[in-house]
């Protein structure tokens, strides 16, 4: 939902899954509306006014692609819901991080974690990038790399919870080409021309 809904009671049924279809969703549209409903999710709820097949704008490991999606109009809802519209096997998860691919597909600059600065009396830690290689696809994710003990006397010095990124520069033996890129825990990560 990009944009919300009239009061709190709409957007907490939606998030919840209590979206009750009042016959407006067509058959060929009942595992799409699956993935936002919970028959069981309690009252009350909120109703689908309409149900229609589309288009919609969604992430992909190749950036933002126009992709088949269903678009249901809800009771106080401030616009549609859109789901994309293909068969569950075919979807992953998606990482928060992204990828720069150079002109030739030789080259990626990938925005992952940065190790944060030591407190003094503690090790500094590095990350180095890694990459694993296949016909398919491409992994990427960072290695720690434990360096020497900080100066000064452990105290109390704390870290945040901010979570800082770095650009990390990985050469491949051939282009990426049509290759899926996905991060360390094999979520698809976009990747665009630089």
């Amino acid at each position: 939902m990009e944009k919300g809904f009239a009061d709190g009671g709409g957007k907490a049924a939606f998030m919840q899954g209590r979206i009750d279809p009042d016959g407006k969703v067509p058959p060929e549209a009942a595992d799409t509306f699956a993935k936002i409903a919970k028959p069981s999710a309690g009252e009350p709820k909120i109703k689908v006014i309409s149900a229609e097949l589309g288009k919609a704008t969604f992430p992909t490991d190749r950036g933002p692609r126009e992709l088949p999606a269903w678009i249901f109009q809800l009771t106080g809802a401030l616009g549609p819901a859109t789901v994309l519209a293909v068969k569950p096997d075919y979807q992953l998860g998606y990482s928060m991080t992204d990828a720069k691919v150079s002109g030739d597909g030789m080259t990626l600059t990938v925005r992952m974690a940065k190790a944060v600065e030591p407190c003094p009396g503690e090790p500094r830690i590095t990350y180095e990038p890694e990459f694993l290689e296949s016909p398919t696809a491409v992994a990427v994710g960072l290695k720690p790399v434990t360096g020497p003990m900080e100066p000064g006397v452990k105290g109390n010095c704390a870290h945040d919870m901010m979570y800082r990124s770095a650009d990390y520069p990985i050469k491949l033996a051939k282009p990426l080409g049509n290759r899926v890129l996905v991060d360390a825990n094999g979520q698809p990560m976009p990747a665009v021309s630089s």
